[in-house]
């Protein structure tokens, strides 16, 4: 593993704007076995807004195991949107997909459909 992305956010959270209030706080851990935990990131004291919180670690380590634990925001309600780990799975990379092909929209050219064999 090489970096860790946690991106939040808001659901009915009816926060409008921001204030010495509004802040996450969170740890992340990994685990080779599922069992015995070491802290990747403890932003448990962390007193400022991180909608998107990217971890890039200094070396690469190996993991299997990755745990999120909620300490605070200011929303009622906890939402990540995305939790990723970004890495090498230590095996081969997959071979390109056959006959792959991309064709947008005619009507919104923002939408774009995708297929391979």
């Amino acid at each position: 593993m090489r970096a860790v992305p946690v991106n939040f956010t808001d659901d009915k959270s009816g926060i409008y704007a921001s204030d010495d209030k509004v802040y996450t706080q969170f740890k992340l851990f990994h685990s080779l076995d599922g069992t015995s935990w070491s802290v990747l990131a403890d932003l448990s004291q962390e007193k400022r807004d991180r909608p998107n919180a990217y971890f890039e670690l200094p070396a690469p380590i190996r993991t299997r195991h990755i745990k999120f634990e909620h300490v605070y925001v200011a929303s009622p309600n906890l939402a990540i949107s995305d939790l990723r780990v970004f890495g090498h799975g230590g095996v081969e990379a997959p071979q390109a997909p056959v006959n792959f092909q991309v064709h947008r929209d005619g009507n919104d050219p923002r939408n774009a459909f995708l297929s391979w064999e």
